[in-house]
């Protein structure tokens, strides 16, 4: 906008909402994207989930999709993608560069690159998803990784197996890296902590867990306001000094605690927007330091499913 602001939605709240006091008027309406545009968007989101599986998978990827054997990236210390509390501007700067090499996969003939050719991703969904779980299905698909789908209505959960030894399972199979999406906060955590003790060398990639966080989509988030600031040469500097304001229903959204680490840690002046209730207490206005953010500890969730129980 002309004032140098940029809302972001959270949830299903918008601006008219909250200027309604809490009510839609008639006159409101959620404008829906015209056939044109959905294939336009869903080609992004297939683009934007290949990053997060490379991104997951450096630790053995071939980072360059016009490469085979491009070196790996010496400043990346994440086995696992759990949370974006503990990422640098570095590491952002590292994200946003793969995604812009990238970008024009999705525009051959052949959407398909070798970068994970050999390698076996497992999605370990615990609640229902329909686009981010077939988003991350395709996008290993089209870097050449076979994928294994679980599907916990038709496992042996329903027998009476264990979480961990769901991964275990998964484990044995052969998992170079394992997407999970739990509605407890910390199953990702647990799972990454088990994984570590056996030195399996596997990756854990967070796809949203309860009300903790969702790094995943919050850098799928990042990579869309580089491009929309600066479209020729996306990069996280075009953040600096910027006003966003997140808009909606903070307080339970895994999304905006997520966002709130990756755009302060890049520069940007966060504001928070949305009914009283719905904001967290803890979080200051404006949010321009990312230390001021107080991470939520997983393992102190009150819902935490006990891992190694039925």
């Amino acid at each position: 906008s002309p004032n140098g602001w940029i809302a972001w939605g959270v949830g299903h709240f918008t601006p008219t909402w909250l200027a309604a006091g809490g009510g839609r008027s008639p006159q409101t309406r959620i404008p829906i994207p015209s056939p044109k545009a959905r294939p336009r968007r869903q080609k992004q989101r297939e683009n934007q989930c290949m990053l997060a599986v490379v991104i997951a998978t450096y630790p053995f990827a071939n980072c360059h999709p016009r490469r085979e054997s491009a070196p790996v990236v010496d400043t990346w210390q994440h086995r696992h993608i759990l949370s974006l509390s503990s990422f640098t501007p570095t590491d952002y700067k590292t994200v946003i560069t793969t995604a812009v090499s990238f970008r024009e996969v999705l525009s051959r003939r052949t959407k398909k690159v070798p970068t994970l050719q050999g390698r076996v991703v497992t999605n370990l969904f615990f609640e229902p998803s329909t686009r981010t779980r077939s988003s991350f299905e395709l996008a290993a698909k089209r870097l050449s990784a076979d994928v294994l789908n679980f599907a916990p209505g038709s496992s042996s959960l329903t027998k009476g197996e264990t979480i961990l030894d769901t991964a275990k399972t998964y484990l044995a199979m052969g998992a170079d890296l394992m997407v999970i999406r739990h509605k407890a906060a910390g199953v990702p955590q647990a799972i990454a902590t088990e994984l570590d003790r056996l030195q399996s060398g596997v990756g854990v990639l967070n796809a949203g867990d309860g009300q903790h966080e969702h790094p995943s989509q919050a850098l799928l988030d990042l990579f869309t306001l580089c491009r929309v600031l600066n479209p020729d040469h996306p990069q996280i500097e075009s953040l600096k000094g910027k006003k966003i304001a997140l808009v909606g229903d903070i307080i339970h959204s895994r999304v905006a605690r997520s966002n709130l680490w990756s755009l302060t840690a890049c520069g940007a002046e966060v504001h928070l927007a949305g009914p009283g209730t719905l904001l967290p207490p803890d979080f200051p206005k404006p949010l321009g330091d990312h230390r001021s953010i107080r991470p939520i500890s997983p393992a102190g969730s009150s819902n935490m499913p006990a891992l190694n129980r039925p």
